[in-house]
């Protein structure tokens, strides 16, 4: 299953709260288009990432889509 299938935005995922990719390679684009797709889901307060090809670059995306919603943003301790 694709992960824009799952978040297509078309109700059926309203209560997700949180997603774990570790493992996954998404690297900077997928992470880019991650952001987009998140700034549509105001209920995903979580993300898990690790290894998953994200330079400065892929993070700062995240953040900025999470931001574009209002949410606030803090690394978490590992």
């Amino acid at each position: 299953v694709r992960l824009e299938a799952v978040l297509s935005g078309n109700g059926t995922t309203p209560r997700l709260t949180s997603l774990v990719l570790d493992r996954n390679p998404l690297g900077d684009d997928g992470a880019a288009r991650l952001a987009v797709v998140l700034a549509g889901h105001p209920t995903i307060k979580a993300l898990k990432l690790e290894h998953c090809g994200l330079s400065g670059y892929g993070v700062k995306a995240l953040v900025d889509g999470f931001m574009a919603r209002g949410t606030k943003v803090r690394a978490a301790k590992t």
